[in-house]
């Protein structure tokens, strides 16, 4: 028998390398995604795209690699300390500051270097998402997800601007897949590893804390439910690692608070008029501007909270019905759908491909009740949606649910696809 066995193997055929069908999906959307985000870095690569977040991080970083003081507004208020938002970018881009020497007053810095670091965090997102949707969905929806994602403009520009939405977004998705991981093997070690990725998803992001928390009351699939054990070892490892920044604020601040400073999101997020204002008025709404022209001793004795809730009843008794369409639909279709300019073939497309997203995302979400896999990823949306329409209604932070939409969405097209196969399979042949 062993020497038949051995006649016949020189005559076997030679195993071929093969890849996966499944993997087929991911392996275009990161050759499209890495060829258009390529394009853009090429012509970006130069210089610091000067929008207002990029140059105040790089100024804190540089402030804060040469004189050890953190605060936001380095070039504005050198030196004064703050803690107007949490350390996750300013940590990611010190080590390019710091081993390029570029610390001056002066802008400047590695950026190629930089981008293309930003690069392979947005493919790390890319396959992240796909292993996550892969999970909650199965293979063909994650294929559909990533391919969704992969040609916006919206996605594959992030790594040409410095410190926009993709490594929170990243971070996130991240996450959620150790935390899966940690739900099927209940191991210490990957529950722990969830907590310290949640940690620097907060400490980068923190408006993703009541998604986050989602799946530790409810897990990740159906098959993938809570355990009290690792969700207890997920927030004592997200507290060891936001624990240093709330020391800090506490030695230096005074005050062990998450931000400082930040109240202004809450005049913006009460105007239900918040629209009609045009570009200028995206952020800081015209509650906002009221306020601030408001006299010294007129905010002394009205704070911004106070002022707030003033607006907001003026508003309710003016136009009851319009406040509440605005803080429900009106606040979701300003994130979610708002067109945004389509001077360029890409940007028209983006502009489709994120409304298909959002569509078909919340299509999935309510069809979570019957698929009930996908609730858990439907409940973060939802818990998303719910907190962040009632702070500043800012487009940008729509990225953050990204992998959450193409995931349900993934899912809805997956669906149809299977039951129109099904439907085609059971007509009779003519």
């Amino acid at each position: 028998m062993t020497g038949s066995t051995e006649q016949s193997a020189p005559n076997a055929p030679a195993r071929r390398f093969r890849i996966r069908a499944g993997l087929w999906p991911l392996i275009i959307a990161l050759i499209v995604f890495t060829l258009f985000a390529s394009f853009r870095i090429a012509r970006q690569a130069p210089k610091l795209v000067g929008n207002y977040d990029s140059v105040h991080y790089e100024m804190l970083t540089k402030q804060w690699l040469r004189t050890g003081i953190y605060g936001y507004y380095a070039q504005d208020k050198p030196g004064v300390a703050d803690a107007v938002v949490p350390p996750g970018y300013p940590t990611f881009l010190a080590p390019f500051y710091a081993l390029s020497g570029m610390t001056s007053t002066e802008r400047g810095g590695p950026y190629l270097v930089i981008y293309l670091v930003q690069l392979a965090v947005g493919i790390g997102m890319l396959v992240l998402t796909w292993l996550y949707a892969r999970t909650v969905a199965g293979e063909r929806a994650a294929g559909i997800a990533v391919l969704l994602l992969a040609p916006m403009c919206s996605v594959y520009w992030q790594p040409s601007i410095l410190l926009t939405q993709l490594l929170s977004t990243t971070l996130f998705v991240a996450y959620l897949v150790v935390l899966a991981r940690a739900l099927k093997d209940g191991k210490t070690g990957w529950a722990i590893g969830a907590g310290l990725v949640f940690a620097a998803v907060l400490m980068t992001r923190p408006t993703t804390l009541p998604s986050g928390l989602v799946p530790l009351l409810v897990g990740i699939s159906a098959a993938l439910p809570a355990r009290r054990r690792v969700s207890l070892l997920v927030l004592a490892g997200t507290a060891a690692g936001v624990a240093p920044w709330f020391v800090r604020n506490w030695l230096v601040l005074g005050s062990p608070t998450p931000i400082t400073g930040r109240d202004e999101t809450v005049i913006a997020g009460v105007d239900p008029y918040f629209r009609g204002l045009g570009k200028a008025d995206q952020v800081s709404g015209p509650s906002a501007h009221a306020y601030s022209a408001l006299s010294d001793a007129a905010k002394a004795a009205t704070s911004k909270l106070e002022y707030s809730w003033e607006r907001l009843v003026y508003f309710l008794g003016r136009d009851p019905w319009g406040t509440a369409g605005w803080f429900t639909v009106g606040k979701l279709q300003y994130v979610a759908f708002a067109p945004g300019p389509a001077d360029a073939t890409m940007q028209s497309v983006d502009a489709v491909l994120r409304s298909a997203i959002g569509v078909l995302g919340i299509v999935g979400g309510v069809l979570s009740a019957w698929m009930r896999n996908l609730l858990p990823t439907a409940l973060m949306l939802l818990a998303w949606i719910v907190f962040n329409a009632a702070l500043v209604p800012d487009q940008r932070y729509w990225f953050d649910v990204y992998p959450l939409l193409a995931t349900l969405s993934g899912a809805v097209l997956a669906t149809v696809y299977e039951a129109a196969k099904a439907q085609r399979a059971a007509q009779p042949v003519a």
